[in-house]
């Protein structure tokens, strides 16, 4: 969300971030909001929908911040050391497009399998959370 990254931008150099005016998207209430130097009306917008407090506002900041940690989730699970490092990018980056359609409601659940046992699912729970999971198979057999 804008808004983090905004106090993360106080957190290293204050002297990026101004104070800016802006409306909410939903409500037009307007306010005064952080945002970084070079950022535009869009990003302002974008800010004080975050910190509006109407229920637009709320559920378009909970359906964000809901995208935002499922993406935080694919590195966590994906982008260690059970994938070859070359496929880490590619595979990021094809699952944070899931999570996007997911989050949007284009698709209710995906599964892929990436290789070497390693199957990535993204689906929405009953309570409109993302889900992220990395199922690991670990079959053995012989035949003699």
């Amino acid at each position: 969300m804008l808004s983090d990254e905004v106090k993360k931008q106080k957190e290293k150099n204050p002297d990026l971030v101004i104070m800016g005016r802006a409306a909410c998207r939903y409500c037009g209430q307007v306010m005064d909001v952080e945002i970084v130097i070079n950022w535009g009306l869009e990003e302002a917008e974008t800010v004080a929908t975050e910190l509006c407090s109407c229920t637009e506002a709320r559920i378009y900041s909970r359906k964000m911040q809901s995208r935002a940690n499922a993406k935080k989730r694919i590195q966590q699970l994906f982008c260690d050391d059970t994938i070859s490092d070359s496929m880490h990018k590619d595979i990021s980056l094809f699952l944070a497009s899931v999570v996007d359609a997911v989050a949007d409601n284009i698709v209710e659940k995906t599964s892929c399998d990436i290789g070497n046992g390693i199957r990535a699912v993204v689906a929405k729970t009953s309570k409109g959370n993302i889900k992220v999971q990395r199922v690991i198979k670990n079959d053995a057999s012989y035949e003699e």
